[in-house]
């Protein structure tokens, strides 16, 4: 493993500790089990069973589950086209029999034997592209959550149910009776457009369910600073936001905000 390269270590020091720690995981349950060849050192897929598979997911699902994922290539979207849920709520599986339908669909997709070393770097770099703007994103909600928290006594995660469905909001203010709803993403320039969408979509339900000001934090890339305003304009062309934050020192504007909105418990 030591001569995986690793791009973001600096910046997300904690998802290499975790993706460190999976593959040696993943590698304890692979060599331990039937299908693996000592002298050539392969994992032979092509001789699983299904069986065989269950018992590989069930030796521990949480890294299993997306080990199998990411070599095979199957995306979310195509697991819950098949009715098998997500990544997330299959790591959680500790039922056997719920594992054997995402069991079979691995099976009729791994033929073939494959090096150890192959499987376990295809794991590793697309569980890291996969999960780097999740560990990024985490550590901004965090980051703007302890801002308003500084003026906002009431202010945290909150998960809004409403017409039948949960929207997790990642920053209420206050948390137990949201006046406003702060949602916060990292910025990749390549698909602002979508996120964007999925802002104004994330607006119109949140005024459906009685929240009064909505707030997007989206923090742009070091390379778009110098075009704040247009980027701005960009999501305001989409929908009312009644704030657009983009960087870090913004955020002072966002509590300058809370308090003339008079929003209970902000200061």
């Amino acid at each position: 493993m030591k001569k995986i390269p690793r791009p973001s270590v600096e910046d997300i020091p904690e998802l290499y500790r975790e993706l460190d720690e999976m593959t040696r995981r993943i590698a304890e349950i692979l060599t331990a089990s039937s299908l693996y060849y000592v002298g050539t050192q392969e994992v032979d897929f092509g001789k699983a069973t299904t069986e065989d598979l269950v018992e590989l997911l069930s030796k521990d699902p949480e890294v299993m589950v997306p080990f199998f994922v990411m070599i095979t290539g199957l995306s979310h979207r195509e697991l819950k086209r098949r009715g098998l849920g997500s990544v997330y709520s299959l790591r959680r599986t500790r039922n056997r029999e719920k594992l054997r339908p995402f069991a079979d669909l691995v099976r009729s997709l791994l033929a073939h034997p494959l090096r150890l070393e192959t499987v376990l770097y295809k794991f590793y770099k697309n569980w890291e592209e996969h999960q780097r703007r999740h560990w990024r994103g985490r550590r901004a909600e965090n980051e703007v959550c302890t801002a308003v928290k500084a003026r906002c006594r009431n202010a945290g995660k909150y998960v809004l149910l409403c017409g039948g469905k949960r929207r997790e909001i990642d920053c209420a203010v206050p948390r137990d009776k949201p006046v406003v709803a702060i949602n916060v993403r990292v910025g990749v320039g390549e698909d602002r457009a979508k996120r964007i969408k999925e802002f104004g979509a994330e607006l119109k339900e949140a005024r459906e369910c009685g929240v009064k000001h909505f707030v997007v934090v989206y923090f742009v890339p070091e390379h778009e600073k110098n075009k704040l305003e247009e980027i701005r304009a960009e999501f305001m062309r989409e929908a009312p936001f009644d704030l657009v934050v983009l960087t870090r020192g913004e955020l002072e504007l966002l509590a300058e905000r809370l308090r003339e909105w008079g929003v209970p418990g902000c200061v």
